[in-house]
């Protein structure tokens, strides 16, 4: 499975996956974690305004870190890459890349 903290050890593949150094992700990572954080506090995955529940990952995500997260939209971003080919390098199912 691939994984902030795997490929952090290979800045070369890194780069080549995202598009960013390490500095550069590194130097992004805090904005994009306050955002996402501020959005899905108040609006559900699919875009709409959250009523009751708050947002909450769940036990078996996997996506679990903020680091994680951010390397799976940019390397979507960059690759432009079926969702079936990101469910299996991620380890998740298609609908759950999709998501």
């Amino acid at each position: 499975m691939t994984n902030y903290a795997i490929l952090s050890e290979k800045p070369r593949q890194f780069h080549a996956l995202t598009g960013y150094t390490l500095e550069e992700f590194n130097a992004l990572l805090p904005y994009f974690g306050q955002s996402f954080l501020e959005y899905v506090q108040t609006h559900t995955l699919t875009g709409k305004k959250r009523r009751k529940r708050r947002f909450v990952d769940y036990c078996n995500t996997p996506l679990p870190t903020i680091e994680d997260k951010l390397v799976f939209i940019l390397t979507y971003l960059r690759k432009a890459t079926t969702q079936d080919i990101f469910g299996e390098i991620f380890d998740m199912p298609q609908p759950v890349a999709n998501k």
